[in-house]
């Protein structure tokens, strides 16, 4: 409810007052916003052993714990300091990827920023945001990665993704699709290939040689997958079925926007 409060007060704003001055403020109260509640979750009491012990230095997400490292250098140990400072840290990005016009694919939807907002405060404002820390830091990076690759930054775009994956390592997963978007073939051809590619992805994981060769990061891998596959009892998750359905749909259409885009360069 706490969330949903916050959301409205948001699409209200959208509605009603849309400008760079409105899109600015939401963006300095989120992070007041959700360091309000963030003590009330459960998974924060990680995150703290974590800081305090300084354990994740050995992580495949390392990347995540040397920002957390960074930043209880620079709140002189202070958890509480340290969080508010990510979050900043995380909206802030967030406020530059759709007003910086150096992202062109993001910053052609700045009028739409305050709605992208409001909808990820309200859809994942109890869990992405308020829980999920590393997957949040992931999600962040990865939209810088997707913003280089459509301006064909090739470099940068790969330097986002493997800090994306080194903040959650469920990111390698999205490596391909990036891929696949810059490739001109037509839509069936493209979803043949995306479910040959998603077949195959999820047969390699499933496979036992994965989890019988000891070497950390494939056997951290194997066990992230597992455990995402074994989310319900349909094995895959229908909440993951649909996800894929909406990713590969937004994928599609980028697809053909992209060649509609190439087509009229062409004339």
């Amino acid at each position: 409810m706490y969330f949903f409060i916050c959301s409205l007060f948001i699409f209200i704003a959208f509605i009603f007052f849309r400008c760079r001055a409105t899109s600015l403020i939401s963006t300095v109260l989120l992070p007041f916003i959700v360091l309000n509640v963030y003590f009330d979750g459960e998974d924060w009491v990680n995150y703290f052993d974590s800081f305090e012990e300084g354990r994740g230095g050995a992580s495949p997400e390392i990347f995540f714990y040397t920002v957390l490292s960074f930043l209880k250098f620079i709140t002189s140990g202070s958890y509480q300091y340290s969080i508010f400072l990510f979050f900043c840290f995380v909206f802030i990005a967030f406020y530059n990827l759709f007003h910086n016009k150096k992202h062109v694919f993001f910053y052609s939807l700045n009028s739409y920023y305050l709605l992208f907002l409001s909808l990820f405060v309200f859809s994942l404002g109890a869990t992405l945001i308020m829980e999920q820390l590393r997957q949040l830091l992931a999600l962040v990076l990865f939209m810088y990665a997707f913003s280089f690759f459509s301006n064909k930054s090739s470099l940068m775009g790969v330097v986002y993704m493997l800090l994306s994956a080194l903040s959650h390592v469920s990111v390698v997963f999205l490596f391909a699709f990036v891929f696949l978007c810059a490739l001109r073939i037509n839509k069936l051809k493209f979803v043949i290939l995306v479910s040959l590619l998603c077949s195959l992805i999820v047969t390699l994981c499933l496979s036992p040689i994965w989890g019988a060769i000891n070497i950390g990061v494939i056997s951290f891998l194997y066990d992230k997958v597992l455990r995402y596959l074994s989310v319900s009892v349909m094995g895959f998750g229908i909440l993951h079925l649909f996800s894929l359905i909406y990713v590969l749909f937004y994928i599609i259409m980028y697809n053909e926007l992209s060649h509609s885009e190439w087509k009229a360069g062409d004339r």
